[in-house]
């Protein structure tokens, strides 16, 4: 396997690297080796790749995100903000990413980041339910906040797809809630991939889903599973285990037996680092949902595909 392509370490997550952005992180990194597959609707490892480096890249201000964009080959970058919402379109001419930025996690940069976190944290907890467009219901902070930054987005991806371009949409965390919405609104998405993204709506809205969309779950990132019942998990599940591997399919027995393998390595971890490094010992469930993880686990799994080559 070529040396650009091997798998990458990875980081010890705590308290001080946890939240995006990521400034050692080359984004998008060896793409050219791997071309977005612009017209599949089936899950593609190439495609959920591409979408986390954008979801990731998606926390970072808007001049170190358009010069990385700019760098992957994307040759046009809108960046769109609300009181609770940042996004990103970026047109690559046969394709165009919509993404969104998650939970702002950072009160320690001062006041303005304060009323960031406040104001997307009030987004996450309004659960009271509103009806959506078709059947159904949904969750009212995450609509509200798609709803601050919506006639922009709208009006800048509906002339992409008029270009022909296939549109795809992202988002990490509550990015990921909101690429759900957005998809719902937008003439025609070739696809969503969310990343540790929380439940949106109840099992009629889940039902009716008009886009295909992929939800990427970390072993035991606390945050895919709330709000609790009645929301509904929403999109096919790809499973990324405590060792790293995605699984296309992974049987209850199997992935129950994998994540309390999860909680003794984070435990372990946690009473090593307990004394030497107390950053360092988060609980699990935040520890598996950092969207650098996301990123690093589907290179690796994309550079494994690489060195096993291609099926006899």
């Amino acid at each position: 396997m070529p040396a650009e392509y091997q798998p990458k370490p990875i980081p010890l997550i705590t308290w001080r690297n946890m939240a995006p952005p990521t400034a050692s992180h080359c984004f998008f990194k060896d793409s050219r080796g791997f071309p977005f597959e612009t017209e599949t609707d089936l899950f593609s490892l190439v495609n959920a790749w591409w979408l986390s480096e954008a979801s990731l890249l998606a926390y970072s201000e808007e001049v170190t995100a358009r010069t990385w964009f700019e760098k992957a080959g994307f040759h046009r970058v809108w960046f769109f903000s609300g009181r609770s919402t940042q996004c990103y379109v970026a047109d690559a001419r046969q394709w165009a990413v919509l993404a969104f930025r998650g939970t702002e996690c950072r009160p320690d940069q001062g006041p303005e980041a304060w009323g960031q976190f406040i104001a997307d944290l009030s987004a996450d907890l309004d659960i009271r339910w509103v009806a959506a467009a078709g059947r159904g219901r949904i969750h009212r902070g995450f609509r509200d906040a798609l709803d601050e930054v919506w006639p922009d987005v709208c009006a800048c991806v509906e002339e992409l797809i008029a270009g022909a371009r296939t549109l795809w949409v992202t988002g990490h965390s509550l990015g990921g809630a909101l690429a759900l919405l957005a998809a719902v609104r937008i003439n025609k998405v070739q696809g969503v991939y969310t990343f540790g993204a929380p439940r949106i709506g109840d099992r009629e809205f889940a039902a009716v889903y008009p886009a295909r969309a992929f939800r990427m779950v970390n072993n035991n990132d606390a945050v895919p599973h709330l709000p609790p019942f009645p929301y509904a998990d929403l999109g096919e599940l790809r499973y990324i285990d405590c060792a790293g591997t995605l699984h296309a399919e992974i049987s209850r027995r199997a992935r129950w037996m994998d994540e309390v393998q999860g909680h003794i390595r984070c435990l372990v971890e946690n009473l090593r680092h307990l004394t030497r490094d107390p950053a360092a010992t988060l609980p699990d469930g935040l520890k598996d949902h950092a969207p650098l993880l996301y990123a690093l686990h589907l290179w690796n799994n994309l550079a494994q595909a690489v060195s096993l080559g291609p099926s006899p």
